[in-house]
């Protein structure tokens, strides 16, 4: 990326929700944080801007409001294509804390036909409810993703579960290559 603006200093870059490229340019004449005192008149603490790139082939595309989406439609949009919507579906089922979107979580997370960044959403989504289930879990365990079985057992800790269940579950990894 190239600007003929002498005050061009991209310091981030994200891809939004559109499917753009998003920079934040910190717009300002001086590089150097070392070769010129800080109270300079030339240093601009206030002007910032952000650039939005888009292809111009590229469709424009259609952002849902999960702050607004049903309850119900949640575990749906954990396998959306778009990881910003995923994320977003997920932090939604943690903000509002509806356990009524358990069973959907279940039935992502036992989908071997769903991919394995939605299971995870889903996974992280019953972790956010406080849900622990040791059936699905054991199933858990026992999948080909090695990113599934890790993310299990990192949650067996952030759920709480006690020495007595985790123990039992935990014996089935103890050939774990990965």
């Amino acid at each position: 990326v190239t600007c003929d603006d002498p005050m061009f200093r991209p310091v981030s870059i994200a891809f939004g929700p559109d499917g753009c490229l998003y920079i934040a340019d910190w717009c300002n004449r001086i590089i150097s944080h070392n070769e010129v005192a800080r109270d300079h008149p030339a240093r601009d603490k206030i002007h910032g801007r952000i650039w939005r790139v888009r292809h111009t082939g590229q469709a424009a595309a259609t952002i849902t409001d999960f702050t607004k989406a049903p309850t119900a439609e949640l575990p749906g949009a954990l396998t959306s294509d778009s990881v910003w919507a995923m994320r977003a579906a997920w932090h939604q089922i943690a903000q509002r804390q509806d356990r009524s979107v358990i069973p959907g979580l279940n039935a992502l997370i036992r989908n071997a036909k769903v991919p394995v960044d939605a299971r995870i959403h889903a996974l992280w989504s019953l972790e956010e409810l406080g849900h622990f289930d040791t059936g699905l879990w054991r199933l858990l365990l026992t999948q080909p993703s090695s990113d599934l079985r890790r993310e299990a057992v990192r949650a067996l800790q952030s759920l709480r579960v006690p020495q007595s269940a985790a123990g039992p579950l935990l014996r089935t990894l103890a050939d774990e290559t990965d």
